[in-house]
């Protein structure tokens, strides 16, 4: 895979500010890095939140696996998920925050991969 641009770090660092703001959940303790885990986690919180929400059925899960820097960068970035998060459930998006808060934390840090937490 081709090294992420720091435009594409730089649109998934503010979507993931955008997701906390939008679930009305500080986002502390977090360094702003964006990393293969980080990208890895925040997809995870991502569909999470979708299957909670039923929503975002016009926007395409990313093909073939795993979601990279550009997927998110393009699909929901910038003004893409602000348009969209009227049908986000906010409720879903704090609980996604409240599994995956801390992985996304160390993924941050290059400490950890996803865990498994269980959706409840």
């Amino acid at each position: 895979m081709a090294e992420p641009s720091l435009n594409d770090k730089e649109n998934v660092r503010r979507l993931i500010v955008d997701f906390y703001k939008f679930a009305a959940i500080e986002l502390s303790n977090w360094n702003g890095t964006v990393n293969d885990g980080v990208v890895s986690v925040f997809t995870t919180m991502y569909r999470e939140t979708v299957k909670c929400s039923k929503a975002f059925a016009l926007v395409p899960e990313p093909p073939m696996g795993p979601a990279s820097y550009f997927w998110l960068s393009t699909q929901l970035g910038g003004a893409s998920f602000k348009r969209i998060q009227g049908k986000l459930s906010q409720t879903c998006a704090r609980q996604a925050i409240s599994l995956y808060g801390t992985d996304l934390q160390l993924a941050a840090m290059g400490l950890s991969s996803l865990r498994s937490a269980k959706w409840a």
